[in-house]
Formats: C-alpha cells, sequence, structure tokens
C-alpha cells in the first residue's frame, strides 16, 4: 500500500494532459463556401486544428439553438474562437454577456478572427478593458463614484 501512495505522484505525471476545448463560431455567410472548398469558414479552421495533438475543437454557428453558445456549451469550453462579418446585430446579447463574464473571470479565452471587431462579444471585452485601464487612473475615492458612458455603446447598429 505505501508504494502504491509513493507512485501515484509519478502516475498523475504521467498521465496525458487535458487537451484544449476550442469552440470556433462561425455565423457562416453562403458566400463563404466559394472560397473554402464548399465549406464555411469555421469549418475549415476546425479541419486544420483538430489533426494538432492536445486540441479537442468543437464548431458553433449563429442558426445553432442559443446559438451554439449555451452555458453547457461554454462550460465545455477553454478558447472560443469568434468569427462574424455581416450579422452581428443577430448576436444575442444574452450569449454575449455570458461570453463576457466567463472571459473575465478567467474561464474563457476568446480570440476574435479578423473581420470580427464588431463582434458583440470583443466591442463588450474591449469596453470592459478600457473601464478597468481607466479606473487605473484614478484614486478610491474617484473608482467608488465613477459612472461610464461608452461613446460606442453599439457600434454595430
Amino acid at each position: 500500500m505505501r508504494l502504491l501512495l509513493a507512485l501515484l505522484p509519478f502516475l498523475a505525471l504521467a498521465a496525458e494532459p487535458k487537451p484544449i476545448r476550442v469552440l470556433i463560431w462561425d455565423e457562416q455567410q453562403p458566400e463563404q463556401t466559394k472560397g473554402y472548398g464548399d465549406k464555411f469558414l469555421g469549418e475549415t479552421l476546425a479541419a486544420g486544428l483538430a489533426v494538432r495533438p492536445g486540441l479537442s475543437i468543437k464548431t458553433a454557428k449563429l442558426a445553432d439553438l442559443e446559438q451554439g453558445l449555451s452555458d453547457a456549451a461554454l462550460d465545455q469550453t477553454d478558447v472560443l474562437v469568434f468569427w462574424c462579418h455581416r450579422k452581428v446585430k443577430e448576436q444575442d446579447d444574452a450569449r454575449v454577456e455570458a461570453i463576457v463574464k466567463r472571459v473575465q473571470s478567467g474561464k474563457l479565452g476568446f480570440i476574435a478572427l479578423h473581420s470580427a471587431h464588431w463582434a458583440k462579444p470583443f466591442v463588450r471585452l474591449m469596453q470592459e478593458r478600457a473601464k478597468e485601464d481607466a479606473l487605473k487612473q484614478l484614486t478610491a475615492e474617484e473608482r467608488a463614484s465613477a459612472k461610464w458612458t461608452f461613446v460606442n455603446e453599439a457600434p454595430y447598429y
């Protein structure tokens, strides 16, 4: 028994590391399939990343239930890769806030791909970062009474 207990730390080191769980979100514009061999951008990225060791890849799209961003899906994701371009207004605000909350708490990484610069999650995350940076410039007394107004509250509208 003592030998078994002594070996436990070494057995834990020998275990395979958990894969990084990546969710690739894509709004899936029909025009994409012309450039990606009858696949959407997210599917193409997923195929390229799926061959990499240490990654577990899933895809989601705007048309999925809860836009593919349910709490259950986000809880099973370490990194969210996000691409959108034209359908920003269709992104559900509740799902956006769920993403922001997880990123801020360190539970989720977020990668906004090119053209996702107006994606609601990216804009909200940049607003929160701007707020954090601004707060660092204020005294504790000023921070307690600070009020926020974003001039780009909803730049996608």
